[in-house]
């Protein structure tokens, strides 16, 4: 009964992160797409989300306060909420970029290639949920490759971005939109890499230290172009 109510709540995870990564594939196909009407649509998934990761919690502390579950199983659960934790801030974040590609120029969007850059951290998450779903850990390999290349993708469009600044060809609210959607796509990485992080905790019961974040890597990366 124990395994087969922890099958249940793997499967609404794995629920909530396709919904997730749909959400976040529909906002990047176009960045013309975002229309009052469709930002509406969004939210109201977004909610939806919320609701579904809200539920999940609850019957997760239920069954632990009634179970009591021990050894790998109590790893499990753990590892369960702490992975629907990050899908909720990948979900909270994706509605931020949705929210700042409505005020993005289609040619800036294709210009700093947020398209490809998009589709990348799709992939990252579909991996980082196939680890944890079939604890193999050489998919986690994967995640932490894609999260270097999405970083200097990001990077770059940070140092970019900057440098135009500088002039007055590009409306400076174009490009702290830009800004704002890397910012937050490099977060989404960060919350990815932690679901991977997960699965070799489920998987051997040791933690792996975090690295820097994005921010802290992006940070550092400026300071070292300045210089």
């Amino acid at each position: 009964m124990i395994h087969a109510r922890i099958r249940t709540f793997t499967q609404d995870l794995l629920d909530i992160a396709e919904t997730v990564v749909d959400m976040l594939s529909r906002a990047l196909t176009d960045p013309g797409y975002q229309t009052s009407e469709h930002i509406s649509t969004f939210k109201r998934i977004e909610r939806e989300i919320t609701l579904k990761e809200i539920g999940l919690e609850e019957r997760c502390l239920t069954f632990l306060a009634m179970e009591h579950p021990a050894a790998i199983d109590l790893r499990t659960m753990v590892s369960i909420m702490k992975t629907k934790d990050d899908l909720k801030r990948i979900n909270d974040l994706t509605l931020h970029i949705i929210e700042r590609l409505a005020d993005l120029r289609s040619e800036l969007f294709e210009s700093f290639e947020f398209g490809k850059t998009g589709m990348l951290t799709i992939r990252m998450i579909e991996r980082s949920m196939h680890a944890f779903i079939s604890k193999e850990l050489d998919y986690t390999s994967e995640v932490y490759t894609l999260d270097d290349q999405i970083h200097i993708r990001l990077h770059k469009v940070f140092r970019i971005a900057t440098t135009l600044m500088k002039s007055t060809r590009i409306d400076s609210d174009q490009l702290l939109s830009a800004l704002s959607i890397s910012r937050h796509l490099g977060l989404i990485t960060d919350h990815t890499s932690n679901i991977a992080r997960t699965t070799h905790y489920l998987v051997t019961g040791e933690i792996i230290p975090r690295h820097p974040s994005f921010d802290n890597q992006l940070t550092a990366s400026l300071d070292i172009s300045t210089n």
